[in-house]
């Protein structure tokens, strides 16, 4: 490769780069503008006028879509109906879209399908590094970064976002980054370990998300023998993240039997409690009961239960929010869709149908706590992998090819 080539592939890396990190990361200017929007539309642009047969979306991608701009139509005429405008479930959508577009003929243009996967990777291990960080030593970090991520809480110590606006979420990029990992053909014990590392300092949810996502790599690739060391690693990890984890939610759980636990600790092990103390300090004290009482909050009118009435709210969960958004209609809806993601990747190789079903089912229980279908950063990375791992040559001279611009 002489130098000219050298730089012509320098350019593209840095251009790859950038592009992913706007996509994944992109901060909302004056907490309206979406910068991974903007970032979206200039690939669908930039593409608009590069080869033709590569500008294309495949049967199955074009189905995806359209149930997507269905839902976000939907969306509108509800709020119109009602007189409200949900512009997060809105907003959500509208990325969705944009980012579904984008990314399909992105990766169909960029010819180096590992180089994305690793890319992703790479910046998901920059997001781990600045939860390691700013939890641990330079907690102003977490300060300096707000106008970025929009994080508005008080910073603490063993605690960060990283480069997202919630705990969870940021915890569950780390999970996500060791299952990425563990899924390359060369694997790297360090950035499976920084993964690790950085995701004890996000949420103690993430943790058990990190163990059923683990389990279900075991589970699935058990036949597979070349990944010895890939096993080794995880269960050697395993056993004391789900540990740590399951020993995060009942200190930080509000009943009598854990608060008589802790008084008869402190008691017994002053220095240790200390510690301790520190970490709960760290954490929201939380009583599972308002917790779930909270998160359930449906309209008792029938016809706004079923039809949604464009209002943001109704707690937590992103099924109560969707069935308060756009109703029980519009829950199927997003329903249909993941499923129909479901069916149409499953079915190609074992990667794909592993990232599939991490996925699908890590979502169906992540949002009985937070909302998270169509959510930034983890749907954008849900489609790309999904693209990039995917068999390449499945059905590849049946599938209907539909022809774009």
């Amino acid at each position: 490769m002489n130098t000219k080539e050298k730089k012509l592939n320098n350019r593209s890396k840095i251009s790859l780069y950038l592009y992913l990190f706007f996509v994944l990361f992109g901060p909302k200017l004056f907490t309206v503008i979406d910068t991974s929007i903007i970032a979206s539309l200039i690939m669908i642009v930039t593409c608009a006028f590069g080869d033709k047969e590569r500008r294309t979306i495949d049967r199955n991608q074009c189905a995806l879509l359209i149930l997507l701009v269905i839902i976000l139509v939907y969306g509108l005429i509800i709020c119109l109906i009602n007189g409200n405008f949900d512009i997060v479930f809105i907003g959500r959508m509208t990325r969705a879209c944009a980012s579904t577009v984008a990314l399909y003929f992105f990766v169909k243009t960029h010819d180096d399908k590992e180089e994305i996967g690793t890319a992703i990777i790479n910046l998901l291990i920059m997001h781990a590094i600045v939860v390691i960080l700013s939890s641990l030593i330079f907690i102003d970090i977490q300060d300096a970064l707000r106008w970025f991520t929009g994080f508005d809480k008080t910073a603490r110590y063993f605690r960060s976002t990283g480069l997202m606006t919630g705990f969870d979420i940021s915890g569950l990029l780390c999970a996500i980054g060791t299952i990425l990992v563990l899924l390359q053909k060369k694997f790297n014990p360090i950035k499976y370990f920084i993964f690790l590392i950085a995701l004890l300092f996000t949420s103690r949810f993430s943790l058990i998300i990190y163990a059923i996502m683990t389990i279900e790599y075991l589970i699935i690739k058990r036949k597979e023998k070349k990944a010895k060391i890939k096993k080794a690693c995880i269960l050697i990890t395993l056993t004391p993240i789900a540990i740590i984890g399951m020993l995060l939610i009942i200190l930080t759980t509000k009943n009598d039997i854990t608060s008589n636990a802790i008084n008869g600790f402190s008691e017994s092990f002053p220095s240790i409690y200390k510690f301790v103390k520190n970490i709960d300090i760290a954490y929201a004290n939380t009583d599972f009961n308002e917790a779930a009482s909270a998160n359930i909050s449906i309209s008792d009118n029938h016809i706004e239960a079923i039809f949604g009435k464009g209002i943001y709210g109704g707690g937590d969960s992103g099924y109560t929010r969707i069935i308060n958004s756009i109703g029980i209609i519009g829950l199927i809806a997003v329903a249909i869709w993941h499923i129909k993601l479901f069916r149409d990747y499953t079915s190609r190789d074992d990667n794909t149908m592993l990232l599939t079903v991490l996925f699908v089912t890590i979502l169906a229980i992540l949002d009985f706590k937070n909302s998270y279908f169509f959510t930034g950063t983890f749907f954008e990375i849900m489609l790309l992998e999904l693209s990039i791992n995917s068999n390449k040559k499945f059905k590849e001279k049946n599938e209907n090819i539909i022809r774009y611009i």
